[in-house]
């Protein structure tokens, strides 16, 4: 049975010129063997979202040792068309794979990162897929703030 989970519990004034670069992890059961993180960053102004998503793949790409992308796929998330990544590198602590899904919201970059050290299960993907099919954003933060 699934549990609906709002990301932000609540508001506080920021200064104008800081940034939510929150983080949240949410846990599947020890025996699982895997997580979701959920982050965010603003999008850059006048940057297209599509032109970021493959700025962000070449900066992943890049970064991660022994980096190899097992597949892309294109999905639809609550009327946005997005791209899931799904690859894997080596960390310090072995091998790790990964699913990831970026997704504007207005004017930020909300990204989805399941991460497991064995790779994905055919009942991990569909529980990925699901999970990612739920997404529906705070209306008052699908307004762009961008021409």
């Amino acid at each position: 049975m699934s549990v609906p989970k709002r990301f932000h519990e609540g508001s506080i004034l920021i200064p104008d010129p800081w940034s939510d670069d929150t983080l949240t992890v949410l846990k599947a059961p020890d025996h699982e063997g895997h997580n979701l993180v959920i982050s965010r960053e603003p999008l850059p102004t006048g940057v297209d979202v599509l032109t970021h998503l493959d700025a962000q793949r070449f900066v992943i790409a890049s970064t991660l040792t022994e980096f190899s992308e097992s597949g892309r796929q294109t999905l639809t998330i609550h009327g946005q068309v997005c791209i899931l990544l799904e690859y894997s590198w080596r960390s310090p602590e072995g091998a790790m794979f990964q699913a990831n899904l970026m997704r504007s919201v207005g004017d930020t970059m909300v990204s989805f990162t399941f991460t497991s050290a064995r790779p994905f299960t055919a009942h991990q993907r569909r529980e990925i897929m699901a999970i990612l099919a739920s997404f529906t954003p705070a209306p008052e933060m699908e307004v762009s703030a961008r021409p």
